[in-house]
């Protein structure tokens, strides 16, 4: 059994292909019919107010929202939440606060989104009133002239961004702006970005549920969590319920062999990542297939593939060195015909939208890989890379007075009286 627990893990998760689509925060208001939950139209739009750390004070439950793209809102996104904290204030001498853009959190759930937005930039402005927020003659808010900016430089990997001693005049009640932009990322360029690039835990349970392999991850932010796993590097041995210190690298990435070099001594083949990336997508056990003599000769009558039936062809078509006998859990003309679909149609293979890409977990502790097929479902990966403004209380907030834009402000009370 030695050699049958020993590998390189692939995970795959659902992927995108890369459009830029930029917005202006001037983007004109599309007329529409569209009602809102609070009974108003999003023309004329609600003055909420917040208060404390940014919970409306009508509503606690709600924390204040931070949209993208709500020119058009049939595709408006939530993208995250604005917090305020440490406040320090009294009416007669106003105080200060800190304020925190937090995107990588949308459903609130403590645990960091696997694909969140990252910000380009954010500017936030507090003011006695409304015409107290830098504004054009025509009424339009202008956030490179707020009182605070933050402008990021690439590469783009801030999901929480603070803002410190923000000062709060004196007063009970504030005009609040709270300006993003953001990108989200798609595609394998997408996927490549958001991979961990530290240190991970993995263990491996053996048999998998539905795969060779069940993996393990944890310390890795985003990616915690279990996944199905395939073996790749049949030369090494990994032993199923240790803990193992691991990094993580796409199939896609360009500078693999840069990263890590003995790769090419571990895999046999690794310019056939893509037909691998290709059964992953388009085989499952349980799938009813037709056993192939070779890529020409149907042999006996269609049958349901088994997991070995798939590892085995990704042995195949990784390793040279791959087992050579049939065992109970396949058949070398199931094989066959995975292997005959991979050749014929993986060649160049690139993961497209709601596809899953492959990733490559290598174990420090010695020259070992494991290949662990990741399927998020619950992880809604988007399709093209956005890069949009973003407005605080943006879907059915305030509109600025006499502007021709959909950007909002809200109210703002350091206490929660009514």
């Amino acid at each position: 059994m030695r050699l049958l627990l020993s590998c390189l893990l692939l995970a795959a998760i659902s992927l995108s292909i890369v459009i830029y689509n930029g917005c202006s925060e001037n983007t004109p208001i599309e007329p529409n019919n569209i009602t809102t939950t609070d009974g108003k139209d999003k023309d004329e739009g609600v003055l909420h107010t917040f208060c404390s750390t940014g919970i409306r004070i009508d509503d606690p439950n709600i924390q204040l929202p931070l949209y993208a793209g709500v020119g058009n809102r049939n595709v408006a996104n939530l993208v995250g939440y604005v917090y305020f904290s440490n406040v320090i204030w009294t009416p007669a001498n106003g105080g200060t606060m800190t304020v925190k853009y937090v995107f990588n959190d949308v459903n609130q759930d403590g645990i960091p989104d696997i694909y969140p937005w990252v910000a380009t930039a954010v500017h936030f402005h507090i003011a006695a009133t409304v015409a107290g927020i830098p504004h054009t003659n025509s009424g339009n808010p202008v956030p490179g002239q707020f009182e605070y900016t933050a402008e990021i430089s690439p590469p783009y990997n801030q999901s929480i961004v603070t803002i410190n001693n923000v000062v709060i005049p004196p007063g009970t009640e504030y005009a609040v702006a709270a300006h993003a932009s953001a990108v989200i990322f798609g595609g394998v360029e997408g996927f490549n970005f958001y991979l961990p690039t530290g240190n991970v835990n993995m263990n491996v349970q053996y048999p998998g549920p539905s795969s060779y392999f069940k993996l393990n991850l944890s310390n890795a932010g985003a990616m915690n969590g279990s996944y199905e796993c395939w073996c790749i590097d049949i030369g090494h041995y990994i032993t199923p319920g240790t803990n193992y210190a691991a990094q993580l690298y796409s199939s896609y990435d360009p500078n693999l062999l840069v990263k890590v070099p003995f790769i090419n001594n571990q895999i046999g083949n690794l310019d056939e990542l893509d037909k691998v990336n290709y059964i992953v997508n388009h085989f499952h056990a349980g799938d009813i297939i037709q056993p192939l003599t070779d890529c020409s000769t149907l042999y006996g009558t269609p049958t349901a593939l088994k997991l070995g039936d798939i590892q085995m062809a990704i042995w195949q078509i990784i390793d040279a060195d791959a087992p050579p006998s049939p065992g109970s859990d396949w058949t070398q003309q199931k094989v066959n015909a995975i292997k005959c679909a991979a050749y014929n149609n993986g060649e160049g293979f690139v993961p497209g939208c709601n596809d899953k890409i492959i990733f490559i977990i290598v174990v420090n502790s010695s020259v070992q890989f494991v290949v662990g097929q990741v399927t998020i479902a619950s992880i809604q990966v988007p399709c093209t890379t956005q890069g949009e403004t973003c407005w605080a209380d943006g879907f059915t907030g305030r509109n600025f007075p006499g502007a021709n834009s959909w950007a909002t402000y809200f109210l703002y009370k350091p206490v929660c009286t009514p």
